[in-house]
């Protein structure tokens, strides 16, 4: 069950370090975070500039979060913050709904004995606890999830439904992992024989997942062949999003939808790959640098503090140059053909005229 918050003006306002801007304003009730345009009674909205102020101001909101400069021109209650957006989400954070009745483990949950599982720890029905596998305080494990033997989880994960870890893999403290992600199957790694069958090369080694990691659904990371696949400390990884084995990923990486990474790449701190972005084996990413939508890495090292676009991706600079000539490649190879048929001797026929030029 979900339990909702309700804040008077005043609590919040302290809540988010703010300034109510009227006393008489103290015992109004917030339950609610609303966007601006779809603002409902009890919730309070943001706004940054005079064309939010005048939406606010004809909405049905509650309250607005607004700047010194913009409360002024909103006649409904306000909170003065430095950074309106920020507290917004601030306020996201503060009226998500909590779980309330779920505690311990369920008696429908498949526990092995020799699992060691935190008393603040839940386990909802129908999850799976393999031997050996340790659960950390405050962790939150929903239905279907799978952990497997030797998995160790940290404190104050949350495994959304039918979430797999495999054995022996490791995540830190503060994971979220999303519904139907599988962490530690295995990579996709074949050896073909004299017969060209193709032979499967043993998986053995796992995945580590940092702390304050989000994993989107249906994303998949592959354990390692030996040694282990590391996705590092606070990196965001969106929904359908493949990681292969023995992949290394930085600090604070960011992979938007059906971005992939093939086996042994690894990536700086502070990287981000756009939806589809495609990187191939053993790549070198360096610090920072972005990878853009559908862009697909061909290069052995890339560039930190560098925007690279297209297939195969070239840095945006050169880009920026191209794309104008790629498209007057029509006109420009009609014109070629039109200098080539002036230029051609006479007499001889108009098959050579037409050809199009060798590049």
């Amino acid at each position: 069950m979900l339990r909702a918050c309700s804040l008077t003006l005043v609590e919040l306002a302290e809540r988010l370090r703010g300034v109510l801007r009227s006393e008489g304003d103290r015992g109004i009730v917030i339950n609610g975070v609303t966007p601006l345009d779809a603002a409902a009674p009890g919730s309070i909205v943001y706004v940054t500039n005079n064309a939010g102020c005048r939406i606010a101001e004809s909405g049905r909101c509650a309250a607005v979060l607004a700047n010194s400069v913009q409360a002024g021109q909103v006649t409904k209650p306000v909170i003065i913050v430095d950074d309106p957006r920020a507290a917004w989400m601030a306020c996201l954070r503060i009226f998500t709904p909590v779980l309330t009745e779920y505690r311990g483990i369920s008696p429908d949950a498949s526990v092995d004995p020799s699992a060691v599982i935190h008393p603040r720890a839940v386990i909802m029905q129908r999850a799976v606890i393999m031997p050996g596998a340790r659960i950390g305080a405050g962790s939150v494990v929903w239905p279907g999830v799978f952990i497997g033997e030797q998995a160790q989880i940290g404190e104050d994960c949350v495994l959304h439904p039918n979430a797999v870890v495999r054995e022996g893999c490791i995540l830190g403290n503060r994971v979220i992992v999303h519904a139907g992600a599988v962490i530690g199957a295995d990579g996709f790694g074949y050896r073909a024989d004299a017969d060209g069958r193709h032979l499967k090369i043993p998986q053995i080694g796992n995945v580590i997942i940092e702390d304050d990691v989000e994993i989107g659904a249906n994303a998949t990371i592959d354990r390692s062949t030996c040694g282990s696949t590391v996705i590092g400390e606070g990196s965001k990884i969106d929904n359908l999003v493949q990681i292969a084995h023995n992949v290394n990923i930085g600090k604070r990486n960011i992979f938007a939808a059906q971005a992939g990474i093939a086996g042994s790449s690894v990536t700086g701190e502070g990287c981000i790959f756009a939806g589809q972005a495609g990187v191939a084996d053993h790549c070198r990413i360096g610090d920072r640098a972005v990878i853009g939508p559908q862009a697909g890495v061909q290069l052995r090292r890339v560039k930190a503090d560098t925007v690279y676009f297209g297939t195969p991706a070239i840095e945006m600079e050169k880009m920026q140059k191209i794309l104008p000539l790629f498209h007057r490649l029509p006109e420009l190879l009609g014109k070629q053909n039109s200098e080539a048929a002036r230029e051609q001797p006479t007499g001889e026929g108009t098959e050579a005229a037409g050809r199009s030029p060798d590049f």
